[in-house]
């Protein structure tokens, strides 16, 4: 099997150094190697309680939410605000710049909004209008781990909702990966009436404000590949990637040893890890071209951000 390190040095890693990028030997792809700290991290709403004998005050909980929200509405660095159009076209001129300098080249793109706020909306989402922009493109694994970290790390109001990657069609073997993903982005709907209950108020906000932090910067999609690369073993290579908005995802794969020990280490392994939860496992034993059985597994998880 082939082994890169695939290491993105000019970026602050979570990951330790010189942990190997997994790329096929026969089709292709993916573990990336290093996961990048969000800039928003430290305004998490997980952040401990600032006064540990009372972690259910209301208020010091809309206090903390409210830091998370003047980092989001900050219009210096293109933060969440009222005019859905300027955010769509910082979303997409962030786009291009990004996969430009990733080194990606971008082979299709489509944009989809969603700005109705009819009864079918919670009331924290009838409060945001929606915009959608679903990119495919090709590039090295080095490139694709590049943009993922750009968007997760973007001071816009930014989600990826969507990541599939796979290799490019007659170029198995190689470091040419194609990629499909959609990323979306919000905007709040202006001159929003309070309650005027102030209890009821606050929850509103906070609910609010809840809602709105999925848009945050975070490195979800880079975590779980990084955390996949962290028990990934020898003997066995991915051909197929996918994790979903809900953090549910499979991969597909290959593996070249000797009664499968490789998968079934690899499967222990996600059992014990805190971060992947309700992993199963379908393998299936194909003829090789060499004329010998080989095992092709496929494993479907959730993934459980830090």
């Amino acid at each position: 099997m082939l082994k890169s390190f695939a290491m993105l040095t000019q970026m602050r890693r979570l990951a330790p150094p010189n942990l190997p990028a997994i790329i096929a030997r026969g089709a292709v792809i993916v573990i990336l190697v290093a996961a990048f700290a969000p800039p928003y991290a430290h305004c998490s709403d997980s952040t401990p309680q600032t006064n540990p004998q009372k972690p259910h005050d209301p208020g010091e909980r809309l206090i903390r939410l409210r830091k998370v929200w003047n980092e989001m509405i900050d219009k210096d660095n293109g933060g969440l605000g009222t005019d859905l159009d300027a955010a769509e076209t910082r979303l997409e001129q962030g786009l291009d710049k990004w996969a430009s300098e990733s080194g990606i080249d971008i082979t299709h793109v489509k944009f989809t909004r969603d700005s109705s706020t009819g009864a079918g909306n919670t009331p924290e989402e009838a409060k945001f209008r929606q915009s959608v922009f679903t990119i495919g493109g090709t590039g090295s694994l080095s490139s694709i781990g590049k943009l993922l970290h750009r968007i997760e790390s973007a001071p816009l109001p930014v989600r990826i909702t969507y990541f599939l990657i796979d290799p490019q069609r007659g170029k198995e073997g190689t470091d040419n990966l194609q990629f499909l993903m959609n990323v979306s982005t919000i905007s709040r709907l202006p001159d929003l009436k309070q309650d005027a209950d102030p209890h009821k108020a606050a929850e509103t906000e906070a609910a609010m404000i809840e809602y709105a932090q999925h848009w945050r910067a975070t490195a979800r999609y880079l975590g779980c590949l990084r955390d996949l690369s962290l028990v990934f073993p020898d003997g066995a290579f991915v051909t197929h990637f996918l994790l979903q908005d809900t953090m549910k995802g499979e991969f597909s794969g290959k593996s070249t040893e000797p009664a499968n020990k490789a998968v079934v280490d690899l499967k222990e392994k996600l059992d014990k890890n805190v971060r992947f939860e309700d992993v199963k496992l379908r393998t299936a034993d194909r003829p090789r071209r060499d004329g010998e059985v080989g095992l092709h597994f496929t494993f479907t998880f959730k993934y459980v951000p830090e």
